[in-house]
């Protein structure tokens, strides 16, 4: 009788155990938005969509996208009400629900259902737009293009192209069942921040080997309860041998408990808490550094008007000991700081009107406590009060007795040396009109320690206080219009 008793004990707990590791091995984590699937069980927002794009076997890809309902409180086995999975997908709180809609797709998205963050919509009608996979460019199929343009605007936003540069893990040991997303599929969006590239694979990674670790935990505690079963059966009437194997198959029981039941509390709690995102990398944009509107007139001042002005620019304490040479020039430099403004025509002893052209609002006026120079009044001025009788005028005097050289193989920005001798304060460089297509010329100067000054133009440079600019010599790699320079050293 007691046998017969352990017998039906047993069985029952393999029934029980059945019944809860079956759906344990083939427990998945539902997919998010974006990723392949093969039908609407596969996805956390509960639908998978065939999309436009065709794969290696010809036929369509599906995808998990977001329920296109846009109705409030319209509960649908397959459809999001207020678009929830837009909510959980892209800002983790399903409570924000209301701030998204989901909208049917368009050519441009593949036939793809995307989510649209109305609070956002107006003001910025591109990175409120969160597409599951990159969007069609525009150019290849422009007609079609147009007709979604007018139904629905949101829809325009093309992807980065970035393809070529990003490969697939190459995995040491493979996992079986792990399939890493095609290159060609990377999600690229835009938000506040700016454009960015959501890797998946890391998350990819960590999901299959969650899945495999619930699996196994399942198998190993079903061969524990089993086997200690059989030891329970054959025990012979030993309550020492009974006890241990009631004991592990307690212990396994509570293991498998706890595998299955962490997923289902923190599921409960919060799904994103179990769903292991990419990494979403913000891409930098690589913008050459440019020179802004600079260049000055070729003009000496005459020493009566240049004296008159100097003696007005003592109440702003600008350092001015007119002796000294290089070893003052940081220190002059240094007193001139937030109290240049950049003025084309500018010149110590010049003032207002200035020559502006393209920024003739500003020739009016010099700001009240600047001085007013342009590149080469700037090195004008501060070779005036170094005592350095030399290089007056504009860039092109400055330069009259210079040939223009390559940047490659003459100018080494990390050692700031030039034909592998070493800049020193007051050593100038810069290029003439003639160097620039017809362009302004420029001047800058170095410094010492690695750094450049120079009264730099823009519209930006012609705030009050704008310059000198004082920047790291290393910056200037790219500043040479056709990577030609001029130098003309102080002490030559």
């Amino acid at each position: 009788m007691e046998t017969s008793s352990r017998v039906f004990t047993f069985l029952f707990l393999t029934f029980l155990l059945s019944a809860v590791v079956a759906p344990t091995a083939s427990l998945a984590v539902l997919l998010s938005i974006g990723k392949q699937c093969q039908s609407n069980a596969d996805c956390r927002s509960g639908q998978c969509e065939d999309s436009t794009m065709l794969g290696g076997n010809g036929k369509k890809i599906a995808y998990c996208v977001c329920g296109e309902l846009d109705l409030e409180n319209v509960p649908t086995p397959f459809f999001d009400s207020d678009a929830k999975s837009c909510a959980v997908e892209y800002d983790g709180d399903a409570s924000k629900r209301k701030d998204w809609i989901c909208k049917d797709g368009a050519n441009t998205t593949w036939d793809l259902n995307y989510c649209v963050k109305k609070a956002t919509l107006a003001s910025d009608p591109k990175g409120a737009v969160r597409f599951p996979i990159p969007s069609q460019n525009l150019d290849d199929k422009f007609f079609s293009s147009l007709v979604d343009i007018a139904l629905d605007p949101t829809a325009y936003m093309q992807a980065s192209e970035l393809n070529t540069i990003i490969k697939q893990p190459q995995l040491e040991i493979r996992i079986p069942g792990l399939t890493f997303t095609d290159p060609s599929n990377i999600v690229a969006g835009k938000d506040i921040k700016g454009e960015y590239l959501y890797f998946p694979y890391l998350g990819e990674y960590i999901t299959q080997v969650y899945q495999y670790a619930i699996v196994l935990a399942g198998i190993l505690a079903m061969i524990v309860i089993i086997l200690s079963g059989i030891q329970w059966i054959v025990s012979g009437g030993s309550s020492e041998i009974a006890g241990a194997a009631k004991k592990r198959i307690g212990g396994g029981i509570i293991g498998l408990l706890i595998a299955v039941g962490s997923y289902t509390l923190l599921y409960t709690i919060n799904p994103e808490l179990v769903s292991f995102r990419g990494l979403q990398v913000q891409f930098v944009e690589n913008k050459p550094f440019v020179y802004e509107d600079g260049g000055d007139t070729d003009i000496i001042v005459p020493e009566a008007q240049a004296t008159q002005q100097e003696a007005e620019l003592q109440a702003y304490e600008f350092y001015c000991p007119k002796t000294g040479g290089t070893a003052e020039i940081p220190k002059i430099i240094d007193s001139m700081k937030n109290h240049v403004a950049y003025r084309w025509g500018g010149k110590l002893g010049t003032k207002a009107p200035y020559p502006e052209v393209r920024f003739a609002q500003y020739g009016s006026y010099c700001p009240a406590g600047n001085l007013c120079l342009d590149c080469s009044g700037f090195v004008n001025y501060v070779y005036r009060c170094a005592g350095i009788d030399r290089f007056k005028g504009g860039t092109k005097s400055i330069f009259s007795n210079t040939t223009p050289q390559p940047v490659k193989g003459h100018i080494d920005f990390e050692k700031n040396t030039v034909d592998g001798k070493k800049l020193q304060a007051g050593d100038l460089l810069g290029w003439v009109e003639s160097d620039n297509d017809g362009k302004a010329g420029h001047v800058i100067m170095y410094v010492g320690n690695g750094m450049i000054a120079e009264s730099k133009g823009g519209e930006k440079g012609r705030q009050p206080g704008a310059n000198p600019t004082i920047r790291p010599f290393t910056l200037f790699t790219k500043y040479f219009p056709h990577d030609q320079f001029r130098i003309n050293r102080v002490a030559d």
